[in-house]
């Protein structure tokens, strides 16, 4: 069943699809949710908890690509479950790991709350787009789906080395980007 047929599902209300969406987009939504969370358990509530928004936001929303949607809510509801869980201590999963190294280039603080920000977003938007297809895969790995190191090398083909290496670039580029920009860092 392709994603225009399991929206239409839920446009009709239909409960069934939720057990589809869960067979077909499961294990990417628990991986999404694993990476930022770093615990299989608080992974699979998360997932009951990216269906039932699913479910309460389709309609009015009917997104073209579910899977970039269920991505997304995905990710936020790691991201509010893991700042959570983690008011007072750094955690030690692949979330916190990511967001260290991004730090430095957004100043201090929670590091997600400021990559928030609508102008932040457009310029590192923009300046992904410049980026050769490795960097920008393995940026978005590390960054956004908080993969961890050994991961990124694997997907782009390379020694962890390697992927470091292309991180730490990749970083310091957008820095400078950032910088340029206007941005205070």
């Amino acid at each position: 069943m392709d994603d225009r047929q399991l929206v239409e599902r839920f446009l009709q209300r239909d409960e069934g699809v939720l057990d589809e969406v869960q067979w077909v987009y499961g294990a990417y939504v628990l991986r999404i949710a694993r990476n930022v969370l770093g615990s299989g358990e608080d992974a699979r509530e998360c997932l009951n908890d990216v269906l039932l928004a699913a479910w309460n936001s389709i309609p009015p929303h009917e997104p073209a690509d579910l899977a970039a949607y269920l991505g997304r809510i995905a990710r936020q509801t790691a991201i509010d479950r893991y700042r959570a869980g983690h008011r007072l201590k750094r955690g030690d999963g692949q979330y916190a790991a990511s967001l260290e190294e991004l730090e430095d280039l957004v100043g201090g603080g929670d590091a997600a709350e400021a990559a928030e920000g609508r102008a932040l977003a457009a310029a590192i938007e923009t300046y992904l787009r410049t980026l050769p297809m490795q960097a920008r895969r393995a940026f978005v790995a590390r960054y956004y789906y908080a993969e961890p190191l050994a991961e990124v090398a694997r997907q782009g083909g390379m020694s962890q080395s390697a992927a470091k290496s292309l991180l730490y670039r990749t970083r310091q580029g957008l820095k400078q980007y950032l910088e340029k920009e206007g941005f205070t860092l």
